[in-house]
C-alpha cells in the first residue's frame, strides 16, 4: 500500500489476521506504536537511497567537470579522463546516469569520446541510457507519493482514537459484550479497560488464552444468573474485581505470586497487621533504647530505666505508625471503582439525587445555600439528575425555637424559586427535605434523628 495507512484497511486486516491467530491485548494496544515505526523506517529507507543518489550524482559531476576541463586543453588529456574513468569502475545507477547524461547532451562535441566510451560501457552491461533515466525518474515520483504518504499516514495514527478502533476488533472485547447483566457495554471505557487488563494479567499467570478466561468469566455470571435475578454476581465484573476473582481464578488455575499473596493476606487481617506492625516496631524501637541506656555508665535503677522505656514506648509509637503508613501506601494500592458512561446523559433508569445535609438557622445561611445548589446546578442540568436540600434546625432545649417557622418558609420559597427559575416542564429540579427536632436522651437536647452520625437516609 506503498505507506498509505487508513481505519478501513486495519480493520480489515486485523479482523482477517485473528481468523487465524487472536491478537492479545498488549498486542493490539502495540499497533499504532508498530504502525509509527513502520513508517519511520520507510521515510530513513526513502531517505537512505536519496543520499546515495545525490553521492552518485555529485560523483557525476565531478567526472564531467574533469572532462570539460579538459576537452579545452586537449585531446590527450580527454584520453586521460576517460581511461581514469574506466579504471574506476564508475557506479552505473539510474541517478549517475541520468547526471552524467544530461550532462553528457548539454556541452560541446568534443566531448564525444567521453560519450561512445559511456554508451558501450552501458551496452556491455546491459543497460541502455534511456531506460536508466526512466527508472530514475519513476523512483523520484515513486518516492514522492511515498513520503506524501507516510506523512499523511502519520497524521492519521496521531489523530486517530485508538481506544475504539481496539475495542471494536478485540477478541476479549467481544466475549464481555455478553455480560449477563447487560451492564458491562454501558460502563465508561476507563471501567472496560480495567476489566480487560485485569484477564491480561490472569492470562500471564495462567495456561488459559485471553478470549478463554473472559469466556470462563461469563460462564460463572451466566450460570450465577440463573439463581440469582438481579443480583450483582450475574454480571462479569464480580468475577474480575470482587469477591467472585477467586472463583475465577480457580477455574483457569492461575499461579498466585508471592507479592500477590502478601496482598491477599494484608487485605484479610488489616486490622491485625496494621496494628501489630506498628506495636512490633514501638517495641522494636523501644528495646534497642533500652538496652543502649543499660550498657551506659549512667548506672539506672530497675524503676528510672522502666519509667524512661514508658514515656520512649509512647513517643516512639508515633514515629512508627508513620513509618508503617507510608510502607502501607507502596503495598496496598487502593481498589478500583468501576463506573458506568454517563457521557451522553443520564438515563431514565439511573435517575440520581443529589443531596447536601445542612443545618439552618438565620436567612443569610439559607441564601448561601441555595446559591450553591443553583450552582451545583448549572453544572450539571441533565434532566435525571435532581438537587436537594436536607436541613436540620439547630439543636435546642425545646421542641421548636422561635424563628423556625419563619427560616423553614424562607428556604422553601427559595425552593420554589429555584423551580420556577429552571423550570423543565413536567420534572421539577430541585427538593427540599427537613427533619424536625425529636429528643435525643443521650445528648439531652432536641435535635434531628441520625444527625451526630451524619445519616443522610434518616429522613
Amino acid at each position: 500500500m506503498d505507506a498509505q495507512v487508513d481505519e478501513e484497511s486495519l480493520r480489515a486486516f486485523f479482523e482477517a489476521y485473528q481468523e487465524v491467530a487472536v491478537l492479545k491485548l498488549g498486542e493490539l494496544w502495540a499497533v499504532p506504536i508498530m504502525l509509527r515505526l513502520i513508517l519511520i523506517e520507510n521515510l530513513r529507507r526513502i531517505v537512505a537511497r536519496l543520499q546515495q543518489d545525490q553521492k552518485d550524482r555529485d560523483l557525476a559531476n565531478e567526472w564531467m567537470d574533469k572532462a570539460e576541463k579538459s576537452s579545452q586543453e586537449k585531446t590527450s588529456s580527454l584520453v586521460s579522463i576517460v581511461s581514469d574513468m574506466a579504471n574506476s569502475d564508475i557506479p552505473l545507477s539510474s541517478a549517475f546516469v541520468s547526471e552524467f547524461s544530461k550532462r553528457l547532451s548539454s556541452r560541446n562535441p568534443s566531448l564525444g569520446i567521453v560519450r561512445n566510451w559511456f554508451e558501450q560501457k552501458l551496452r556491455d552491461e546491459g543497460f541502455t541510457s534511456e531506460e536508466l533515466i526512466h527508472t530514475e525518474n519513476h523512483n523520484q515520483a515513486a518516492d514522492q507519493v511515498s513520503v506524501s504518504n507516510s506523512i499523511k499516514s502519520l497524521r492519521f495514527i496521531n489523530s486517530t482514537d485508538w481506544r475504539d478502533f481496539v475495542e471494536d476488533i478485540s477478541v476479549v472485547e467481544a466475549v464481555l459484550r455478553t455480560d449477563p447483566a447487560g451492564i458491562y457495554e454501558q460502563m465508561d471505557f476507563t471501567s472496560r479497560d480495567h476489566y480487560r487488563h485485569v484477564i491480561e494479567g490472569l492470562g500471564e499467570q495462567s495456561s488459559y488464552a485471553e478470549k478463554e478466561i473472559a469466556q470462563e468469566a461469563i460462564r460463572l455470571a451466566k450460570d450465577a444468573s440463573q439463581n440469582n435475578a438481579k443480583s450483582r454476581v450475574e454480571h462479569v465484573g464480580y468475577y474480575l474485581v470482587d469477591d467472585g476473582l477467586k472463583d475465577l481464578k480457580e477455574t483457569i488455575k492461575a499461579k498466585t505470586s508471592f507479592g500477590a499473596r502478601i496482598r491477599t493476606l494484608l487485605g484479610t487481617y488489616p486490622l491485625t497487621f496494621y496494628a501489630g506492625s506498628v506495636l512490633l516496631l514501638a517495641f522494636l524501637f523501644t528495646w534497642l533504647f533500652s538496652a543502649y541506656m543499660y550498657s551506659t555508665e549512667l548506672r539506672l535503677n530497675t524503676g528510672v530505666l522502666v519509667l524512661l522505656d514508658v514515656f520512649f514506648f509512647l513517643f516512639i509509637s508515633q514515629l512508627s505508625l508513620v513509618l508503617v503508613n507510608y510502607v502501607t501506601t507502596l503495598l496496598v494500592s487502593p481498589d478500583f471503582l468501576p463506573r458506568l458512561d454517563f457521557s451522553e446523559g443520564i438515563p431514565e433508569e439511573y435517575s440520581t439525587v443529589v443531596t447536601i445535609p445542612a443545618m439552618i438557622a438565620s436567612e443569610e445561611g439559607v441564601d448561601k445555600l441555595l446559591s450553591d445548589l443553583e450552582l451545583h446546578y448549572l453544572s450539571n442540568t441533565d434532566t435525571h439528575l435532581k438537587f436537594a436540600l436536607l436541613t436540620d434546625f439547630t439543636d435546642a432545649d425545646t421542641e421548636t425555637v422561635t424563628g423556625d417557622t419563619t427560616v423553614l418558609d424562607y428556604i422553601h420559597a427559595g425552593i420554589q424559586r429555584l423551580n420556577q427559575t429552571y423550570n423543565q416542564g413536567s420534572s421539577i429540579p430541585f427538593y427540599l427535605f427537613h427533619r424536625p427536632r425529636l429528643w435525643n436522651p443521650e445528648e439531652k437536647k432536641w435535635m434531628a434523628y441520625g444527625r451526630k452520625r451524619g445519616e443522610v437516609d434518616g429522613f
